[in-house]
């Protein structure tokens, strides 16, 4: 027996979030509202539908969003950019898995790109020169 979740709008979700927690034109409003626009359209291409009005929860799973975090990242977007995605793809699941009953978070066991350690580096000899 499908859970009641399975077949709600994500785009209801989405909407919902949005107006919660991406309202506004602060940074980080704009800016989950864009990982979030990314991977509306990465779900339409990966599901083949037309219109985000099609989609429903339950074409959001732990296998697409792993999908979507790859896909970002063999297109060369940076891993830190992917992170920042994969939070807000986080933080939706959370609230949704708070507010919807039987709904279960997809993202929430997806592993963060692993992100490179910046490294101090040594001035060259027209730097010490010019110091």
């Amino acid at each position: 027996m499908e859970s009641p979740s399975v077949n709600i709008s994500l785009n209801s979700i989405l909407e919902s979030y949005i107006r919660n927690y991406a309202d506004g034109d602060s940074h980080t409003a704009r800016a989950k509202r864009l990982d979030l626009e990314h991977f509306v359209k990465f779900l339409l291409r990966y599901c083949g539908y037309s219109r985000p009005e099609k989609l429903l929860s339950s074409d959001w799973s732990n296998s697409t969003t792993k999908a979507f975090i790859e896909e970002k990242l063999r297109t060369g977007e940076s891993p830190a950019t992917v992170a920042r995605r994969l939070a807000t793809l986080k933080h939706l699941g959370r609230v949704a898995a708070e507010t919807i009953p039987n709904f279960k978070n997809p993202a929430k066991e997806v592993k963060t790109p692993k992100l490179a350690t910046a490294k101090p580096q040594g001035l060259d000899k027209k730097e010490i020169t010019s110091v």
